[in-house]
């Protein structure tokens, strides 16, 4: 899964891109096709650390490793309490990658 959310988020931060340098009579329904991907790619994260938080407790119980066991796989519950929340932290850490040189295209380097 991580791949293929750096690939979309790649596209769909690309296409808001395209569509800022377009004409300004540039249609609503377009500004919709290009913001709400990319909105529901910055809730993920969110949606993943939310879920992590809940059943935090239940996470090694059998019918919660079967629904979210992806979010924390090889990652020990037992050492710290912020070491589950990796995987959030990580797609986080991929979308502002993406983000970051596209909204400052003439600041490559800082």
């Amino acid at each position: 899964m991580n791949l293929s959310y750096l690939k979309s988020a790649l596209a769909f931060v690309l296409a808001i891109e395209i569509f800022n340098n377009k004409d300004e009579k540039a249609l609503a329904k377009d500004a919709f096709i290009v913001y709400l991907p990319l909105i529901v790619l910055g809730s993920i994260p969110v949606i993943c650390f939310i879920a992590l938080y809940k059943y935090q407790d239940r996470l090694e119980e059998q019918a919660i490793k079967n629904r979210i066991e992806k979010m924390y796989v090889g990652v020990s519950l037992n050492r710290n309490i912020m070491t589950k929340y990796i995987y959030p932290v990580f797609l986080v850490r991929r979308f502002l990658f993406v983000l970051i040189p596209i909204t400052f295209p003439d600041h490559p380097t800082f």
